[in-house]
């Protein structure tokens, strides 16, 4: 109907809206519709922005529309009302609510195990609560510390590649584990009384920096971080600190926090290492100011 220049269309019982599409049929210069039973606003646009040749009258809840149209004014939406809020105002009001509540609900669960946690931490300074394993123990499992199993030197001695029996529930298996022989000469001589051999749980995905600088035969054979990995990672080392700070006995400070100390396991698990430089919060009065 583009070429449509008169519509009379009284008395029909027309119900809804005036189309808003007809605003676009340019030829149109008669429109009489009164008598009906329409309702909302007239469009202010395309023919309807200045014409007279339009009769409107009769339709009780037509409202808006040119001045020549005569008709009242729309009624503004009041949006104290909920029930007259427009669909892309509530959805993201709503959207923030359900979060927040999401998030408030998992701080009072995490302050709650928190607490609980804090009232049973193992002192970590009790050799009791950990597994000892003799130097023969260790010598085996690498092999006599054997050239082929060196996987890594650092700066107080080199590490090895090794794997040790564990006994769990009468099973038999074997646990692959990373043996770091300290260089007695380097390291400070507080540390000498220490050990001169120690054993980690093996961490498969290397450390954090060879992730986020890797080389390109790197990221070839084994990938790049996702933005999922990156944020799992960085949960996983916020957990681990917050474990270390408030959650130990005595609390303990890392001092040496980077990516190359931050190691990954075969679930790509966030695990801090390289405890050479951490201190003991050993004066009460210091860990409650950090808290």
């Amino acid at each position: 109907m583009s070429g449509m220049q008169e519509l009379y269309l009284s008395w029909k019982n027309l119900t809804r809206t005036v189309p808003e599409e007809m605003a676009n049929i340019s030829s149109l210069i008669e429109l009489d519709v009164p008598y009906n039973h329409l309702k909302g606003h007239v469009p202010l646009r395309g023919v309807f922005a200045n014409m007279t040749g339009f009769n409107f009258t009769e339709n009780g809840e037509l409202c808006g529309g040119a001045p020549q149209f005569r008709l009242p004014q729309c009624p503004v939406a009041r949006y104290g009302s909920h029930s007259n809020w427009p669909l892309h105002i509530m959805a993201p009001i709503l959207g923030i609510v359900l979060i927040s509540a999401i998030l408030l609900a998992i701080y009072l669960c995490y302050k709650r195990n928190s607490r609980q946690t804090k009232a049973t931490a193992p002192d970590i300074l009790d050799a009791s609560n950990y597994q000892r394993v003799s130097y023969a123990e260790l010598a085996k499992a690498t092999n006599g510390f054997a050239d082929p199993n060196l996987i890594g030197v650092g700066k107080f001695g080199s590490v090895y590649l090794g794997a040790l029996p564990l006994n769990d529930n009468g099973t038999l298996e074997s646990v692959p584990v990373a043996v770091k022989v300290l260089d007695l000469q380097d390291i400070p001589v507080g540390m000498r009384g220490i050990a001169n051999v120690r054993g980690f749980e093996l961490k498969p995905n290397y450390r954090l920096d060879r992730w986020l600088h890797p080389t390109l035969e790197a990221v070839k054979n084994v990938g790049s971080l996702t933005a999922f990995q990156r944020l799992n990672i960085a949960v996983d080392i916020a957990a681990v600190l917050h474990y270390l700070h408030s959650n130990c006995v005595p609390p303990i400070i890392h001092c040496d926090l980077k990516p190359g100390n931050v190691l990954l396991n075969k679930d790509m698990m966030a695990c801090i290492g390289d405890f050479g430089l951490v201190k003991l919060l050993l004066d009460p009065g210091i860990h409650d100011t950090m808290n």
